[in-house]
């Protein structure tokens, strides 16, 4: 059974709040709920559910657990992308809370919805963009009025939306009882229910306290005040409210203060009443239940919205013309046309309750469709992987160059350096076909991948035959350039090649369709064969042919793991003409990007080995080595973020979360490593290189930071081009260019080295964040327009 986690302002002793708690119990009884609650026993004791503290909780850290073994999250009612009261700090850091549950829930891959909920009201620019965050960041909303929709529209939320109404209409009363001691059991008078709230300034109390005066004055009613918040913080209780407007009263005999826990007991009561006097929208709700009259008190946007669904706008009043005496004329009015609202509220009541089961039948609709790809499982799992082989290439490395000496150890890196050049092609290959496989699986078109596949495959083995080829046959020629001991490795490895392309196809199509647990394999099966073969090729006295016959084999052994990309994809759909030229055209920017990420990746080793002598060069190697784990610790990130942003885009959903989503992870990740070089590293180096080459460990922190600033620009690059958009690839060829030619006006010290770079970097990042900003202003403009 799944576990939903519920969030509401429940456990406060507020009965419209405590009523939606009752509401969602019954409503999502097939599922394991969890409620947060600032009363957790006492919620518990009152309504049988399970429940987590709304505040901190340490040491338990109960809320996080809660979190982290529900399958979704939903929060359950009330107003939720609102301005709250308070200042303005308070404000911004109550959407922030929001905003970062959602980001959780995003990153581990958890359903959220907002169920029954209204929106507003929000008039400043900076609430409206944190709000427009939270509801893209959302999979599904449901709000309880017009109003609401239409504000969210407004300002621009992609989520998908549906008009629903308040899940309290669902509630069914329960049966008064001498027990709950009901004032005015046995009165024959009438009965006007009047609902205070703490919120109501004095001038406002007394209009209230004269309405109720002339209902008791002409028509002899009895006036029954129901605190619909009490006991849980003074600041927010009703009951002073209460005492206050019946001390007011002239005729404060005729009036009883009620105070009520039970939600249904509560509703029971209201179909006593002959009309509603309510400052709070779920009395008003209670009293449209039982078909009551009711004027409103429009404290706040909701009340307003909720009067004008039931077409009943006359009989709603702001506080402004509550203060200037309008009440008693509104309130007339009702009395005198009870019948015909009564009338109105049950025609409207009826659709109100079929909209309010279905916050809960599109809620059921979406928590069985596919979970959303956990970025965190995703992530960690391609990490995980991708230190796995990078260890066991290490291994491989470190086999082979005690194992064959110094001169077959060179052969063998000149054949993995010309697979490196190779990879280049091979990697534009997989983000192309990553792209278009990620926008026609949006698109739910599998002929289409199949079909992509195809293209780009024909494309990869004509060009790895040619490379092969190339290779092969001038091997003689080879050999003698690059003065090496045999042709054979030469011949060897261009059998692999077409292989090796073909393999940056399929690795593409499976990350596209989000496979990456298939994915990891194939990076797995590539390392753990190539180890393997080359321990017995070598063993058996193959010396660098064999080391090289077994990198052949482990691209053989990868690609036919990765064949798994086509499972499931159907034939007979052709690409059209203009599609074919789309790819074709998109190749472009993802080669242009992979350009600038070999030239910023590489180029400052070359230079300080061109410019340095052999033993800082050395050093300078050892500590860009470690300070690029940085780049390599998250790239299994931006691997994850390019399909589904692709897709998401594809699908006209929201994905600007997931650049920020991106970057925080990055940041987050980079942060740790940088810290660590800056705390031990001494130790660092010492475990990975050895005493020798700890005289510039003072230089690791400055270029791991240099790194983790890379890393970040590379996100936004990545991001842009998962949208198609591949402008952001050139400023990375700037930035490379750039970066050549400042490392060769300064150079006196590696540590200019490293700061020039920095500086580069940063310029990088800098400029991609505000083109990005640019760019997603334009595209807002175009959406206007259109």
């Amino acid at each position: 059974m799944k576990q939903i986690f519920v969030l509401g302002a429940y456990g406060q002793n507020n009965i419209g709040d405590d009523a939606l708690l009752e509401v969602f119990k019954e409503q999502l009884k097939e599922y394991n709920l969890i409620f947060n609650s600032a009363r957790p026993a006492d919620t518990e004791k009152r309504f049988g559910v399970k429940t987590v503290p709304t505040y901190l909780s340490i040491p338990r850290f109960a809320r996080p657990k809660a979190f982290s073994r529900s399958q979704a999250i939903v929060f359950g009612g009330g107003s939720l992308l609102k301005e709250i009261e308070g200042s303005k700090l308070r404000k911004i850091a109550y959407l922030l809370r929001i905003i970062l549950l959602l980001i959780a829930a995003r990153i581990f891959g958890k359903k959220t919805f907002m169920l029954g909920v209204g929106m507003g009201p929000l008039h400043g620019k900076i609430y409206k963009r944190l709000s427009l965050f939270a509801a893209n960041m959302t999979d599904l909303i449901c709000v309880r009025d017009n109003a609401s929709a239409l504000l969210l529209q407004e300002l621009g939320v992609k989520s998908k939306v549906l008009v629903t109404a308040d899940p309290v209409f669902l509630m069914q009363p329960a049966e008064l009882k001498p027990e709950n001691a009901f004032p005015f059991e046995n009165t024959e008078n009438p009965i006007v229910i009047a609902i205070p709230r703490y919120s109501l300034g004095k001038e406002e109390k007394r209009a209230f306290a004269e309405a109720c005066d002339l209902m008791v004055e002409r028509y002899a009613a009895r006036i029954l005040l129901i605190p619909f918040q009490v006991g849980f913080s003074k600041k927010f209780d009703d009951v002073a409210a209460s005492e206050e407007i019946k001390s007011m009263m002239r005729y404060g005999q005729e009036a009883r203060i009620w105070t009520v826990s039970e939600p249904r007991v509560a509703l029971a009561a209201f179909k006593r009443a002959n009309l509603i006097l309510s400052a709070r929208l779920h009395g008003l709700i209670f009293g449209a239940i039982q078909n009551v009259p009711l004027v409103a008190i429009n404290y706040e946007v909701k009340v307003g919205n909720f009067m004008s669904e039931l077409g009943l706008s006359r009989l709603s009043l702001t506080a402004q013309e509550l203060k200037e005496g309008k009440l008693k004329a509104v309130i007339e009015t009702a009395w005198q046309m009870r019948q015909n609202i009564s009338l109105q509220i049950s025609n409207r009541v009826a659709d109100i309750k079929k909209k309010a089961s279905s916050n809960f039948e599109a809620a059921r609709k979406e928590a069985e469709s596919p979970k959303g790809s956990s970025i965190i499982k995703s992530g960690s799992i391609l990490l995980v992987s991708t230190t796995i082989v990078n260890a066991g290439n290490y291994i491989s490395n470190l086999l082979l160059g005690r194992w064959l000496g110094p001169a077959g150890f060179a052969d063998f890196s000149l054949m993995v350096t010309l697979l490196l050049v190779v990879a280049f092609i091979s990697s534009t290959l997989q983000m192309v076909s990553a792209k278009f496989t990620a926008m026609y699986a949006a698109e739910r078109q599998p002929a289409k991948i199949y079909a992509v596949r195809a293209l780009i495959g024909k494309w990869a083995w004509g060009l790895g035959i040619l490379l092969g080829l190339i290779l092969g046959l001038g091997a003689p020629l080879w050999a003698s350039f690059f003065s090496t001991a045999s042709p054979l490795p030469f011949v060897v490895l261009s059998i692999g090649l077409p292989i090796y392309l073909a393999l940056g196809v399929d690795r593409g199509v499976l990350q596209g369709r989000i496979h990456f647990g298939t994915l990891s394999l194939s990076y797995q099966s590539e390392m753990w064969t190539r180890l393997i073969g080359i321990i017995i090729l070598v063993a058996l006295g193959f010396a660098v042919n064999g080391a090289v016959g077994a990198i052949t084999l482990s691209l053989a052994v990868s690609w036919l793991v990765s064949t798994k990309a086509r499972s499931g994809l159907p034939k007979g759909e052709k690409l059209t003409r203009k599609e074919k030229l789309h790819i074709l055209t998109y190749s472009g920017p993802v080669c242009a990007a992979l350009i600038g990420q070999v030239v910023i990746n590489n180029s400052d080793i070359l230079m300080v080995k061109h410019f340095f002598v052999s033993q800082e060069a050395g050093h300078y190697a050892a500590v860009a080595l470690i300070g690029r784990i940085v780049f390599f610790a998250t790239w299994s990130i931006v691997t994850i973020l390019f399909p589904i942003v692709a897709q998401a885009h594809q699908k006209g959903k929201p994905h600007r979360h997931y650049l920020w989503i991106g970057l925080g992870i990055v940041g987050a990740i980079s942060s740790i490593i940088v810290l660590a070089t800056i705390i031990i590293p001494n130790q660092i180096i010492l475990v990975l290189f050895g005493e020798s080459y700890l005289e510039d460990a003072g230089l690791l922190w400055l270029y791991a930071l240099l790194t983790a600033v890379y890393a970040m620009a590379n996100v936004v690059i990545n991001y842009r081009l998962s949208l198609g958009n591949g402008a952001g690839s050139f400023f990375a060829v700037l930035a490379g260019i750039c970066q050549v030619g400042g490392i060769w006006l300064f150079h006196t010290e590696l540590s200019h080295i490293i700061i020039v770079q920095l500086v580069v970097m940063s310029g990088l990042l800098l400029a991609l964040l505000v083109w990005d900003y640019f760019m997603t202003r334009r595209s807002k403009s175009v959406v206007a327009l259109g």
